[in-house]
């Protein structure tokens, strides 16, 4: 075929529900699979792992657990990686607990 590979990057595509179709016609395909974002802490690394370990295994390259790379913690309840193995978070949604004041003021709200 024309690509034996694709990275996938959920805030390129337009989130995940984009990067799961995209991923699932992929599979479907034969395609191999790695699922990456363009930042690198908690909350993109949760995304990206949920998105990585639902997609079979005999299609998925590798993972990367971004959210080990940085020193500022946006979020808790990820879970740590050992060995060379990182799981998902447990809690509902993505699974963690978002840290707000960590993120800074909004850029806008809707419905306030």
């Amino acid at each position: 075929g024309a690509a034996d590979g694709l990275t996938l990057k959920i805030s390129r595509l337009g989130g995940v529900t984009k990067t799961r179709q995209i991923r699932d016609v992929a599979v479907d395909l034969g395609i191999m699979i790695t699922v990456e974002d363009t930042g690198g802490a908690e909350i993109d690394t949760a995304a990206m792992a949920h998105l990585s370990l639902s997609t079979p295994e005999e299609r998925r390259l590798h993972a990367i657990a971004f959210h080990e790379w940085v020193t500022v913690r946006t979020a808790s309840n990820m879970p740590p990686v050992t060995g060379s193995r990182m799981g998902v978070p447990d809690g509902p949604g993505l699974g963690i607990d978002v840290v707000p004041d960590l993120l800074g003021k909004p850029f806008f709200e809707v419905g306030r």
